[in-house]
């Protein structure tokens, strides 16, 4: 009997462990069925959720960069970020670094494109908050899981399984899904970073090279125009002026155009105005400010050579006379040729108008009025082929070379690689001795005061202050000859050339005055002017000898006088052929 029990026993717990197992198996099977149920789930919803990602990060860098439906609109790279050096961090180069970045939009790319790559992020970043808050967390800071309201109707769909808590369910269906959209989604986002940042790399160095060339290709060519701007007013020179907006409403004033970061072929202005880049572009639209005082400039100003020409001398001596002379004969000249020669300003315009009137009437000039800072009369010559030049003529009253201190205030003269010194005869001892006995010239106008005290105000004043005279060029004019020859010393200067009149100067006792010229100045030549009537353009009296000089001596790319040969210079027939004077060829 108990043998029977022990048997019993013994096949009763092998029956439990079998059926134990089997229960077990059983379990293994339903939960490996539930798992690969869920794992198929799973690579479906990862799936879905990766094409939701992909269309997501597709429509987020549109959604911020076209449309008006982002939550944060992008920063724009503005003017004033830009003056204020936080859009472009280094400061500008070249002749913009004494003014700072001006007030523009900057090209798009690197710039912009910047801002715009940050506000994508931006926008990536809500989208994954905002799902986040419906998914994964609720929106508070308890890090309460965020059950979807489908998770809640669960146990109505699958009824037995109700009873499972809604945060195991949420541990099976949102985590692994909502994991690969947020990777997919990032992924789509370095994707287009990196490709955009190729785009970008490449568009930056081909604006580089083509601004660099650009640059390159504008400097050349201002430079063989040997291009600058000097101011009448304030008498400072610059390599190129400022310019006023086009709109006249705005107040901005753009210091560089050139191109570059705010502009390859156009600037476009904070106020929405475009214009050319370039000082040729933009010479013929803007309004041009000198950038020393801010004084407005005339048209194309800094976009063809700029010659200051000042002339001094005592008063009366016929400083104003020479220039109204030779001024109308270069206009008759040019006008030959199909050119020009304009006024720029009003004052310029009616001064050449006064000087043509003068002449034909045979009336004498108007007396330069004395000022402290007499304004320059700017000047075009333009030829018929084209080409121009400004000539500035800086006209001062004699009364500003009556002494040293006189003259401190016309710097122009610090500057002027070519002035001229009008010189009267009449007033020389010499020839003041005749004139006191001639009775039909008491009535003529002579110059007064010291005429080497005049010379001696502008060359002291620049030796004292070591500006070197050495490469600077003299035009020495002696005015009044056609009064001079009605006197016996004046029936031997001869005008033909500089070393004739030279050597008459040396003849009437003035070889100190001529030597101490000669040993100041690099480059002197002497002339002999009629300037009461326009003369034949042969005439060796005719005052646009001395203009067409002063244009060679500056290798202004305009001629005056036709069929010209070198002549020997003042200082001896050795000199070399850049100190020559050209004489007329007689054909």
């Amino acid at each position: 009997m108990d043998e029977n029990f022990g048997l019993i026993a013994v096949a009763l717990f092998i029956g439990l462990v079998v059926a134990g197992g089997f229960i077990l198996w059983l379990a293994i099977v339903s939960l490996l069925k539930i798992f690969s149920w869920v794992v198929i789930y799973w690579c479906c919803a990862s799936v879905i959720a990766a094409v939701i990602a992909l269309i997501t990060g597709f429509i987020v860098p549109i959604r911020v960069l076209v449309t008006d439906l982002p939550e944060e609109e992008p920063k724009l790279a503005n003017p004033d970020l830009v003056a204020a050096q936080r859009i472009i961090k280094h400061a500008p180069r070249g002749f913009a670094k004494h003014f700072g970045w001006d007030k523009a939009w900057p090209l798009y790319n690197p710039y912009q494109a910047k801002l715009d790559a940050i506000a994508v992020h931006a926008d990536l970043r809500t989208v994954l908050t905002d799902s986040c808050n419906m998914f994964v967390w609720e929106q508070d800071s308890s890090l309460t899981p965020s059950i979807p309201e489908w998770l809640h109707d669960f146990g109505d769909i699958f009824g037995p399984l109700s009873k499972i808590p809604l945060w195991t369910l949420w541990a099976i269906f949102i985590p692994i899904p909502y994991a690969a959209f947020v990777v997919v989604l990032y992924i789509s986002y370095i994707v287009w970073l990196l490709v955009m940042a190729v785009i970008g790399s490449v568009v930056c160095l081909l604006q580089l090279l083509f601004i660099s060339l650009y640059r390159l290709w504008d400097h050349v060519r201002m430079s063989r125009l040997r291009a600058s701007v000097k101011c009448p007013y304030c008498y400072e020179t610059n390599p190129q002026p400022v310019y006023h907006c086009l709109n006249p409403d705005c107040t901005i004033v753009h210091h560089d155009i050139s191109p570059g970061p705010l502009g390859i072929f156009a600037r476009h202005c904070a106020c929405g105005v475009s214009f050319p880049t370039t000082v040729r572009g933009a010479a013929e639209m803007l309004v041009a400010l000198c950038p020393s005082c801010g004084a407005q400039l005339v048209t194309g100003s800094g976009s063809r050579m700029t010659i200051q020409l000042p002339a001094f001398g005592s008063v009366g001596a016929g400083k104003t006379r020479f220039f109204a002379a030779a001024l109308t004969a270069a206009g008759n000249q040019l006008a030959t040729t199909n050119g020009s020669l304009t006024g720029l300003n009003l004052e310029a315009d009616g001064f050449l108008r006064a000087s043509a009137q003068a002449l034909d009437s045979g009336t004498d000039t108007e007396k330069t009025i004395h000022t402290m800072r007499p304004e320059g009369r700017p000047l075009k010559l333009t030829t018929g082929s084209g080409k121009t030049v400004e000539l500035q003529v800086m006209d001062a009253a004699g009364e500003s070379f009556t002494n040293l201190q006189a003259t401190e205030e016309l710097t122009y003269v610090n500057s002027a690689p070519t002035m001229v010194f009008v010189l009267d005869p009449l007033a020389l001892p010499r020839v003041q001795a005749q004139m006191s006995t001639a009775r039909d010239l008491s009535k003529i106008l002579v110059a007064t005061g010291d005429q080497e005290e005049a010379y001696a105000s502008v060359v002291d004043r620049l030796n004292s202050e070591a500006v070197d005279l050495r490469d600077r060029h003299l035009a020495v004019v002696l005015t009044k000859t056609d009064v001079l020859r009605k006197l016996p010393i004046g029936k031997s200067l001869d005008p033909q050339t500089s070393d004739t009149v030279r050597d008459w100067l040396i003849e009437i006792e003035q070889d100190g005055f001529v030597r101490r010229i000669e040993s100041d100045f690099g480059d002197v030549r002497f002339f002999a002017i009629d300037s009461l009537v326009l003369r034949d353009l042969y005439d060796p009296l005719n005052p646009l000898r001395v203009i067409d000089w002063v244009l060679s001596s500056q290798e202004a790319p305009i001629k005056l006088l036709p069929s010209l040969k070198p002549e020997a210079t003042s200082k001896g027939q050795d000199s070399n052929s850049e100190n020559q004077i050209p004489e007329v060829v007689n054909s």
